[in-house]
């Protein structure tokens, strides 16, 4: 998908069932009603501040399934960042086999053990 990003572009929250489960049912529920609604992408794993509280594991079957629930319909932005860059590569390389997403790195804060 090469088409310039405009309009709105919401950020996605993560429907979990329990801390490392995700709801896809829910997800693909929030996914239809943003795209019913006129959004023209859609953004994961983003500015609502979950993602690196997320397991990588949890991550990734999140960009799966929300690649595989839009459809090629819209544009899926996601955000690769992390506090490891390997973790972030690997994010990264999920973009091979679905090459219609822009990534998303950027930096992160301080973090701070207290």
């Amino acid at each position: 998908m090469n088409i310039p990003l405009s309009g709105i572009i919401p950020p996605l929250v993560t429907p979990l069932l329990d801390d490392d489960v995700l709801d896809v049912e829910g997800l693909q529920r929030l996914i239809e009603h943003l795209i019913a609604g006129g959004v023209h992408a859609l953004f994961v794993l983003g500015t609502t501040g979950e993602s690196q509280s997320l397991s990588y594991k949890l991550r990734v079957e999140m960009i799966k399934n929300t690649c595989r629930i839009a459809k090629g319909r819209l544009p899926v932005l996601v955000c690769i960042s992390d506090t490891s860059i390997v973790e972030s590569v690997n994010l990264a390389c999920l973009a091979e086999p679905m090459p219609s997403f822009p990534l998303l790195p950027t930096t992160l804060r301080q973090v701070s053990p207290n």
